[in-house]
Order: C-alpha cells, then sequence, then structure tokens
C-alpha cells in the first residue's frame, strides 16, 4: 500500500503553498519551496514518471542526447560530471523550477490569479512527476510577461508543447528555425530513428485513457474559468464565448475524456491564458474583489483535487504518486 506519511507531507505542501500565495507571504513561499525541493530530491520511487526518468539519467551520456527538449537532458549531463546521483539532478532541477516561480511571483503581480489557483498544483507536479513540462511552463509565462523570444526557445527546449505559445510576431521567425532544425535533422543525425520514436510515443499516450468520464474535469474547468475572465468584457464578447469559444472547449474536454496527456495540454493551455491575461485584461475594483474570490476558492478546490489524484494513483500498475510502504 502506499505510505500515508507521505500523502500527508503533500497535503502540507501543497495547502502550505497555497495559502503562502493567498495572503501573500514571501517568506513562508519561500521556506515552502525550500521544503518542497528537499522533499523531491529524496522522495525515493514517488511520482509516477520518477523511475522513467531515473532510467533516463542512467542511460544518458553525450552520444545518445535527444535534440528534441535537450535542456532536461543537459542538465542531467551536467549533474553527472560532478555526481551520478539522481538526487544532485533533482536538486538542480526542482531549484531551477523554484527559482524561476519565485521570481514571478515576486516581480508580476498581476499573476496573482495564477498563484492562488493552479500554481500549487502545476509546482508540486513540475518537480515530482512531469519534470520536462514542468520546467517549461514558468518560461513559458517569462516569455509572454517580458515578450522575449530568448525564453521562448528555452520553453520549446524544455517541452515542445510550449510552441502553442507562440504569438504572431513570432510564427516567421519559428518558422525559419523550425526548417533549419529539420534540414540539419535530416543531413546530420539519424531522423529515422527520432520519427520512429516519436511515432512510438504518440501511439503510446493514445492508448494512456482516462479513467471515467469526469477525469480532467478539473484542468477544464480551470481554463474554462479563465477563459471566461480573459475573453469576456461586454455583451457581443459574451455572446462570442458561448456560441464560438465554448463548443471550443467542449470538444477539447470530450478529447480529454479519453486521452490523458490533453490534461498537460491544458494546463500549458492555462498557463497561457493567465500570461496574456496579467498582460491585458483590466477590471475595476469590483471585478478584481470578485475574481479574487471566485478564483481562491477554485484554487482550495484544485487542490483538494489533486490530493485525491495523489491518493488515488497508489492504483497505478506501474508506479503510484505516493512513495511504495
Amino acid at each position: 500500500m502506499c505510505d500515508l506519511t507521505g500523502l500527508f507531507i503533500f497535503c502540507i505542501l501543497v495547502y502550505g503553498l497555497y495559502f503562502s500565495c493567498l495572503f501573500k507571504k514571501y517568506k513562508l513561499l519561500a521556506f515552502l519551496m525550500l521544503l518542497s525541493i528537499i522533499s523531491a530530491v529524496f522522495r525515493g520511487n514517488s511520482g509516477i514518471d520518477t523511475l522513467l526518468y531515473i532510467n533516463r539519467f542512467n542511460s544518458i551520456n553525450w552520444e545518445n542526447i535527444n535534440l528534441v527538449e535537450p535542456i532536461t537532458q543537459l542538465l542531467m549531463l551536467f549533474s553527472k560530471s560532478i555526481s551520478n546521483n539522481f538526487e544532485l539532478f533533482t536538486l538542480m532541477h526542482s531549484a531551477l523550477v523554484s527559482a524561476l516561480y519565485f521570481y514571478i511571483f515576486i516581480k508580476y503581480k498581476n499573476m496573482r490569479y495564477f498563484f492562488i489557483s493552479i500554481f500549487p498544483v502545476l509546482y508540486i507536479d513540475s518537480i515530482f512527476n512531469g519534470l520536462r513540462v514542468g520546467l517549461a511552463y514558468p518560461l513559458v509565462i517569462l516569455s509572454i510577461l517580458r515578450s522575449s523570444n530568448f525564453y521562448y526557445f528555452l520553453a520549446i527546449l524544455s517541452h515542445v508543447s510550449a510552441l502553442l505559445a507562440v504569438n504572431k510576431n513570432q510564427i516567421k521567425k519559428i518558422s525559419i528555425i523550425f526548417i533549419i532544425f529539420l534540414i540539419l535533422l535530416l543531413l546530420m543525425y539519424d531522423y529515422e530513428s527520432y520519427i520512429d520514436r516519436y511515432s512510438s510515443k504518440y501511439f503510446q499516450y493514445l492508448e494512456i485513457t482516462t479513467i471515467n468520464v469526469y477525469s480532467g474535469i478539473a484542468d477544464f474547468s480551470m481554463l474554462l474559468l479563465i477563459s471566461f475572465v480573459f475573453f469576456v468584457r461586454d455583451k457581443k464578447s459574451i455572446f462570442i464565448y458561448f456560441f464560438a469559444f465554448l463548443p471550443l472547449l467542449l470538444i477539447v474536454f470530450s478529447l480529454l475524456n479519453k486521452y490523458v496527456f490533453f490534461i498537460r495540454i491544458l494546463r500549458l493551455a492555462g498557463v497561457i491564458l493567465f500570461s496574456y491575461s496579467a498582460l491585458s485584461v483590466k477590471h475595476n475594483e469590483k471585478h478584481k474583489k470578485m475574481f479574487f474570490y471566485l478564483f481562491s476558492l477554485f484554487g482550495f478546490i484544485y487542490s483538494a483535487n489533486f490530493v485525491r489524484q495523489i491518493s488515488n494513483s497508489c492504483h497505478h500498475p506501474i508506479n503510484g504518486f505516493l512513495p511504495l510502504g
């Protein structure tokens, strides 16, 4: 069975992060991030994807590094040049993710809705489970808030799904770089192995189905909420939202009920909308107060659902989110 002590630790971390962001306690947030880093370093087999990352860490070298999403691999190689312990890599990765989020929390006050709603879940999942996409999240936020191509390219190099954050000013540059990358791949590398690898990975993702029809409903609700706040500003936008954008979200939800990997796409979409909302959406004091209560309530429920998922992951066929006791 799963270790209940681990579940208790995750509860403390998730809700500690939530309340420190809710009440803007910077020192408490820094302390809880430090506790989270320590917990991640000494997590053992905790985290569904942990064993996969340990195997990758043990086998990686400069000859078999993958050109697609290389940042995590380069971090592995750098840590291996110092020590062969997976714990050192985990320390470097989680410290980097924590530093990026803490900088965003201090620097960009308009990101508060993000921090009181989905940040605690994304952060814990980023350092215990989805390490590559977890590093991409804060890089995507910085690429949008700073209008930075540099952070955007780093996000793509961390996880290819960050391509979704492209804006119209970056399309031309991205297209040129993508073409150059394909040419280099065709000329210098065994591109067939890349095609085989990612096609097999794609079909593996398709085989991973959700448990029931309401799986992922928390992430769908998150996207529903932030998209409503982002798009709806007058009567015309309300009409567009309910008759154009909402049906699109319902299609996404139907796919979410079948394929687990859509949850991460939804979370990335939420990160993108939160970032653009922080840049462009202005609300009066009455609306600010209403949205604050709305997002804080949603964040509490979203965190509770995440803890529930952690507890239920004991039944994972390979390895659950909690350490085995």
